[in-house]
């Protein structure tokens, strides 16, 4: 047997064990959203703050779903370099929430 015909015979083989697979029973997800900022007010405004400021806020999302189960967690965290209304928070949604069987996304 020529090794490309080995090859293919690998591939299928992969392939063919893929479909024989179970299909997931629980989901994973998550997103980040990361923003900087550097400066704020041009110097003519100096009682608008500082004009050099430096601000980062960070927001992390995790969600995992199971069946008609949601569970998910979130941390938000908002610093900047004049250390004013600061923040750093977790939060995280009750395990056993019911998923609706039908999701409406951007409805009014």
């Amino acid at each position: 047997m020529s090794s490309t015909a080995g090859r293919w015979r690998v591939v299928w083989s992969a392939l063919a064990c893929l479909g024989l697979t179970a299909p997931a029973h629980a989901q994973l997800a998550g997103s980040n959203l990361l923003l900087a900022q550097l400066g704020n007010w041009p110097p003519s405004m100096p009682d608008r703050g500082t004009p050099d400021r430096e601000s980062f806020y960070d927001r992390l999302d995790i969600q995992w779903l199971s069946g008609s189960i949601l569970a998910g967690a979130r941390f938000e965290t908002d610093r900047n370099s004049d250390l004013e209304n600061e923040y750093a928070g977790f939060s995280a949604s009750p395990t056993g929430t019911t998923v609706p069987s039908t999701c409406a996304w951007g409805t009014a």
